[in-house]
């Protein structure tokens, strides 16, 4: 896993976007992509990162296998599930030049060709309690020059998995993230960003955990209209707090999760 892409070089570099995905899947999958190309990328640890299409094929990590301290997971680079159609999955791990040891992270990328327009739940893992950044990119033949890049944050706490629906239409390159939350989720990343020194010590700590502690009570107890209630409480006092006490991503994942679980619980 030691080997240096052009393509890892550009996310080394850039960042926000993801390696042109026509040559990755010619590469990897040995199937020429004919109409789109559906990229993911992250970082392992803190988490490992599964995309399931929605006939509930995987490809990526194995959550149930052991993972390396430096993010690695079986013996080669393209090891873990590539159940969907046309799809690969890639490990990439450069070592130090000096002392030829493994970096601290590895890079983890999912390819899909060919998958049309669909919905895929990407699973996050949290290998360690953490702060996760996973890039998405999609493309379409006939448009090259174009693409359609996202890019999301999630805080993650040993063990726990986080779940994100993206939606691809290659006919219109549109790129969509939803967040999947259950209630008891905002208390659990909201004491996941104190672990993390992302929220100031003292009232505003707490205050969040209570207000998040409540919408967790609200639904156990069936309540619709309190649980609505509590989420807006929640987002008016993450409002007044902003980002002079909590620091982002912590307060844009915060406020994406509350605003999430809101549109739920109103459906």
């Amino acid at each position: 896993m030691k080997r240096l892409s052009w393509m890892v070089l550009v996310f080394l570099l850039v960042g926000s976007s993801l390696p042109v995905s026509a040559q990755t899947g010619n590469g990897y999958s040995g199937h020429h992509w004919t109409i789109s190309s559906l990229e993911f990328a992250t970082s392992a640890p803190p988490i490992l990162m599964t995309v399931v299409d929605s006939n509930g094929r995987r490809t990526g990590g194995d959550p149930s296998m052991p993972v390396g301290i430096h993010g690695q997971q079986g013996a080669h680079s393209n090891s873990g599930f590539a159940e969907i159609p046309l799809s690969a999955v890639d490990q990439t791990n450069i070592a130090n030049d000096e002392t030829d040891e493994d970096q601290p992270t590895t890079l983890w990328e999912v390819f899909i060709l060919d998958g049309g327009r669909q919905t895929y739940t990407v699973n996050l893992f949290g290998i360690v309690t953490g702060e996760a950044q996973i890039h998405v990119s999609g493309e379409n033949s006939s448009r090259p020059i174009h693409l359609a890049r996202n890019r999301f944050h999630v805080l993650v706490a040993q063990g726990q998995t986080r779940q994100v629906n993206v939606t691809f239409d290659p006919s219109s390159l549109g790129l969509t993230v939803q967040r999947i939350i259950q209630p008891q989720d905002l208390g659990t990343d909201v004491k996941t960003a104190c672990q993390l020194n992302l929220i100031s010590p003292g009232g505003t700590r707490q205050d969040l955990q209570t207000k998040a502690n409540a919408i967790s009570r609200d639904a156990k107890s069936h309540n619709t209209q309190e649980e609505i209630q509590a989420i807006q409480v929640f987002l008016s006092a993450l409002q007044a707090a902003g980002k002079n006490h909590i620091q982002d991503p912590a307060f844009t994942i915060l406020q994406e999760d509350a605003t999430a679980l809101l549109k739920t619980v109103r459906k």
